[in-house]
C-alpha cells in the first residue's frame, strides 16, 4: 500500500492556514510539504519528525495580519520561493482543501498543477440550491423542499407547507451558518432583513441524525467508505443550528440504511463524474428516526474536514487511502489498486468559537496527547495511541485571534465521543469545558 503512495514522487504541496489540515501522507509521500498560514506549536512537532514545513507567520514574524485563505497564502513571494527551491526544477503539484478562483489565476501564473477540481465544479455540486435541483432531476431520495424567494415568504405558509419549524437554507456557507430552523414571526423577518429578496431552499425539519460518508472518484470507477455519525451541535461546540461538532465512525445504523446510504452515493458519483469531477468528496445524509428513512442532504465537492484522522484511521488499519486516491486521481490515474473500506473506529470533536465576536487565545495550552483528567503525556501531532482512554489534542496557539465559528479546539480519540444519536458524551462536553477555561479565551471589543 505505502508503496503505490510512493510511487507519487512530483512534489506536493498541501497549502492550509492550519497545518494539522494537512496531516495524512506526510510520512509516506517522498517529496510532500505543508506550506501553512499560522504560527502554532504543531509546526515544530512535526518538523521534529522529519516532515517538511514552511510557516509564513513565522518566517514574516507576525500574528494575525493575513487574511486566512489559501489563495492570499499561496500568492505570497515567500511561499513561491519555497515551492520553487523545494521543487528543483519539477513542476509543483498544489493540493488544497477548498477549490478558489484565486488558486486557479496563482496557478495558471507561475505553471503549477492544482491537485483538486476548478471553484465553478465544485460550486455546483456544493451550492445547497442547485443541488437540490441535481437530486430533483435524477430522482435522488431528499427531503421535501423547494426554491423560494426569501423576501416573499410567509412564515405562516412556511408552517403550512412544511411543518411547525421550517428550514431554510441558503445556497453557500460553511459549518451550518448557512441553514436556519426558523421557529418565529420574528426569526423569518430577521432573516429577510440581513438577507433580502435572495433565492434560498425552503424544507421540512427532519428530527434525527446527521450521517457523512466520503468518497473519491478515480479512474473509471470511485471507491466509498463507510459512514460515520455526526456530532450534533451543541452550544458548547458551535453558535449554529446546523452545523456539527465532530464525527463517530462507525455510524451506529442499520444495515439497510448503510446499503442505501451506498447505493445514493454511487448514483451521486455517477452523475459527479460525468460533469468531470474527479477525487475526494463527500455526502450528507439525514436519518429521520422516527421513519428510519434516509434523506441525501449536501454535497461536499472538495476534500472534507474528516479527512486528515480519517486518513490515519485508515492507514491504522492497513488500508490505502481514500486521500491516496485522490492524488493518484490527479497525478497517476492509471494506477489499478483495489479498496476496501476499512471498519475503523475512532471520533473527533470540534469545538469553535461560539461567541459572535472575535476572541483572543490568552493561555497556551500544550498539544499532543492527555489522559481524560487533563493530565498532559506526551508531544505528538496525531492520534498515535490506541488508548481509549487517551485523546489527541490541538488547540488554538496563544495569541491567536479567532473570529467567530473558527476552529478553537480538535479532539480525536479511539474512544467514543458521541452516542448513537450524535449526542456528545458528558465526560467530553466536560472536558471542552474545561479545556475552554484553560485557554483563557477573551472576546475582542
Amino acid at each position: 500500500m505505502k508503496k503505490e503512495i510512493a510511487k507519487i514522487k512530483e512534489p506536493v504541496f498541501y497549502i492550509t492556514n492550519d497545518v494539522s489540515r494537512g496531516i495524512g501522507l506526510e510520512k509516506i509521500l517522498p517529496n510532500y510539504h505543508i506550506i501553512c498560514l499560522d504560527e502554532h506549536p504543531l509546526v515544530d512537532y512535526l518538523i521534529k519528525e522529519g516532515v517538511s514545513v514552511f510557516c509564513l507567520e513565522r518566517e514574516l514574524g507576525k500574528k494575525n495580519e493575513i487574511l486566512r485563505n489559501a489563495g492570499t497564502i499561496l500568492s505570497h513571494s515567500l511561499v513561491l520561493d519555497f515551492i520553487k527551491e523545494k521543487s528543483e526544477g519539477q513542476k509543483p503539484n498544489i493540493l488544497f482543501f477548498k477549490p478558489q478562483k484565486k488558486i486557479e489565476l496563482i496557478a495558471k501564473k507561475y505553471h503549477f498543477n492544482l491537485i483538486g477540481n476548478s471553484a465553478d465544479l465544485s460550486r455546483f455540486f456544493e451550492d445547497k440550491i442547485n443541488f437540490l435541483k441535481i437530486c430533483q432531476e435524477n430522482d435522488l431520495k431528499v427531503s421535501s423542499g423547494e426554491i423560494i424567494r426569501l423576501g416573499k415568504a410567509s412564515y405562516t405558509d412556511l408552517q403550512r407547507r412544511f411543518g411547525e419549524k421550517p428550514v431554510i437554507q441558503f445556497g453557500r456557507g460553511w459549518a451550518g451558518n448557512s441553514t436556519f430552523f426558523v421557529e418565529s414571526e420574528e426569526e423569518l423577518e430577521n432573516l429577510k432583513k440581513e438577507n433580502g429578496n435572495i433565492e434560498v431552499r425552503a424544507g421540512r425539519f427532519i428530527n434525527g441524525i446527521t450521517v457523512l460518508n466520503n468518497a473519491v472518484i478515480y479512474g473509471d470507477g470511485f471507491f466509498i467508505s463507510p459512514p460515520a455519525v455526526q456530532v450534533k451541535a451543541e452550544q458548547i461546540l458551535t453558535s449554529t443550528q446546523g452545523g456539527t461538532g465532530g464525527r463517530q465512525w462507525p455510524a451506529q445504523i442499520s444495515l439497510k440504511q448503510k446499503e442505501e446510504i451506498e447505493k445514493i452515493t454511487a448514483k451521486v458519483a455517477g452523475i459527479m463524474k460525468k460533469k468531470g469531477y474527479k477525487g475526494l468528496f463527500g455526502l450528507d445524509y439525514i436519518i429521520e428516526e422516527e421513519t428510519g428513512e434516509v434523506f441525501l442532504s449536501e454535497d461536499n465537492a472538495r476534500i472534507t474536514a474528516s479527512i486528515p484522522f480519517y486518513t490515519k484511521l485508515e492507514l491504522s488499519e492497513g488500508s490505502f487511502p481514500l486521500l491516496g486516491f485522490h492524488l493518484l486521481a490527479f497525478l497517476k490515474p492509471g494506477e489499478r489498486i483495489d479498496y476496501q473500506g476499512p471498519e475503523v473506529s475512532g471520533g473527533e470533536i470540534v469545538a469553535r468559537n461560539n461567541r459572535k465576536k472575535s476572541m483572543v487565545v490568552q493561555n497556551e495550552v500544550k498539544n499532543g496527547i492527555y489522559s481524560k483528567d487533563l493530565s498532559f503525556l506526551r508531544e505528538s501531532y496525531f492520534l498515535d495511541s490506541t488508548n481509549k482512554e487517551e485523546f489527541w489534542l490541538e488547540t488554538a496557539a496563544q495569541g491567536r485571534v479567532v473570529n467567530p465559528e473558527i476552529e478553537i479546539i480538535k479532539l480525536n480519540t479511539k474512544d467514543e465521543v458521541c452516542d448513537r444519536k450524535g449526542r456528545l458524551k458528558s465526560e467530553y462536553s466536560q472536558i471542552i469545558f474545561l479545556l475552554k477555561e484553560k485557554l483563557g479565551l477573551k472576546c475582542i471589543s
